[in-house]
């Protein structure tokens, strides 16, 4: 769980660096993983 949420959190801090684009795909594929 604690994992879950600090990728989660890295996820939020990378997404100032890439675009929204990016971001919904990488989204989509750490939910199917």
């Amino acid at each position: 769980f604690f994992l879950i949420t600090k990728r989660y959190f890295n996820i939020q801090c990378t997404i100032n660096q890439i675009p929204g684009s990016m971001i919904l795909g990488l989204v989509g594929i750490m939910i199917v993983t």
